[in-house]
């Protein structure tokens, strides 16, 4: 009586995301007892993981049935390269794997192949770089000199580094940090995450109603004496002051405190603002001694509310 082969093994378990096609991930191994030659088929295991959440495979490719796996004689074998940031963060895909021998008598085995991300980075130089992005999500940093940085599509992750830097976000939501120079920071479409970083920054949102965050990591980012500059804020979006301490003199970070027009009364973490004709300022005192220690230009005469801040 004919006895099916034993259930398929694989000697590799990952792949590099954006591995070429013709990568062997792994080879497969199993045992016909009737000592006959085993063949082997693959098919998606209708399933994949992104940030450890379990999924269809239908879903995460929005129906397009791709196929990045064959057989060749016992191993597996890329077709086409995954993108980790592309499909939802993919870290695991799912699949299905068949040994057959010469009597039809077959085994079953899956298998969980993880996907593992790879710096794709685009690193300038201490020269003054040029770099444009591509329609994918980009990561972007500039290191050294006056660079020109530039997302295109996609969103995608931009630090300028040290020099003075201009960094345009393109579509999609982008996080853009200008670094330690002064540098003027466009975020353009999308919901971006704007931060000057160290320096004297000029930073715009960009067009649209989506929501922009201009981001202040510290106290030190944005200087009384020569405040960062915000040239179009909007209702819609928001300043984010978290990273600040509102009370230098305890330990831990304390959260700010919005009193609007009134003035500083000597309570550390007191935050207003003064608007006049045609710019506003917010001030911040961190200390109680009724100082400003931390400031933001507006270059537009704006009534502010509590809400627009997160403190």
């Amino acid at each position: 009586m004919s006895q099916a082969p034993t259930a398929p093994t694989l000697s590799n378990l990952s792949v590099l995301e954006n591995a070429p096609a013709g990568t062997v991930v792994g080879t497969l191994a199993s045992v016909d007892p009737d000592g006959t030659l085993v063949t082997y088929s693959i098919r998606p295991a209708s399933r994949y993981w992104h940030e450890l959440t379990w999924a269809s495979w239908e879903d995460a490719y929005a129906g397009d049935e791709p196929v990045h796996f064959e057989v060749l004689g016992n191993q597996i074998v890329l077709t086409n390269s995954f993108d980790y940031e592309a499909i939802e963060n993919l870290v695991m895909v799912g699949v299905t794997v068949t040994a057959t021998d010469l009597q039809g008598e077959k085994s079953v085995s899956f298998f969980d192949i993880d996907v593992i991300d790879v710096d794709e980075t685009i690193y300038g130089n201490d020269g003054a770089n040029t770099i444009m992005g591509t329609a994918l999500n980009d990561k972007i940093d500039g290191k050294g000199g006056n660079d020109r940085l530039e997302g295109g599509d996609g969103h995608d992750d931009i630090i300028g580094g040290s020099g003075n830097d201009v960094i345009k976000g393109g579509n999609g939501h982008d996080t853009l940090k200008g670094g330690t120079g002064d540098d003027r920071i466009f975020g353009e479409a999308g919901g971006d995450v704007i931060s000057g970083g160290l320096g004297y920054d000029v930073m715009s949102g960009g067009v649209g109603t989506a929501r922009d965050t201009f981001l202040f990591e510290n106290h030190h980012t944005s200087k009384v004496a020569n405040p960062d500059v915000i040239t179009d804020f909007t209702g819609w979006d928001r300043i984010d002051l978290t990273g600040i301490d509102g009370n230098t003199k305890v330990s831990g970070n304390q959260d700010l405190t919005w009193i609007g027009t009134k003035g500083f009364s000597g309570h550390a973490g007191e935050t207003r603002f003064v608007k006049d004709q045609s710019d506003t300022y917010v001030y911040a005192d961190i200390n109680g001694d009724k100082k400003a220690d931390f400031a933001i230009h507006f270059d537009d005469a704006l009534s502010l509310r509590d809400d627009y801040f997160a403190l």
